[in-house]
């Protein structure tokens, strides 16, 4: 699982990139606390996408944080680069504009 801001993503070129706007893309997305830990039980959603009802009292929760569970159920990878070396190295594999987390489809399986 990764965590998502729950605000719009002023970084990405316009998009805004919200838990419920990942939702309607059919992604499994569930909050998350501060320390960006599941805030309810999670397995399950590595095999399903939260139900429109679940979703719905989760957000009627406040939570912080969201986060976008990854793999399979997603097709999603994160790769997350954090502080001086993490920037660098995210300069080295991606242009200098796109400073962010990167979230990107997983490749098939061989």
């Amino acid at each position: 699982m990764t965590s998502i801001n729950p605000h719009p993503n002023p970084g990405a070129r316009g998009a805004t990139m919200t838990p419920a706007t990942l939702y309607d893309m059919g992604l499994p997305v569930i909050p998350a606390t501060t320390r960006k830990a599941p805030a309810v039980r999670w397995r399950e959603f590595q095999t399903r996408v939260p139900t429109r009802a679940e979703f719905d009292s989760w957000t009627g929760q406040s939570y912080p944080v969201w986060g976008l569970v990854t793999g399979t159920i997603s097709k999603r990878v994160v790769l997350d680069f954090d502080g001086e070396e993490g920037l660098r190295t995210l300069e080295r594999v991606r242009p200098p504009a796109s400073r962010s987390d990167a979230i990107g489809r997983r490749p098939r399986a061989p």
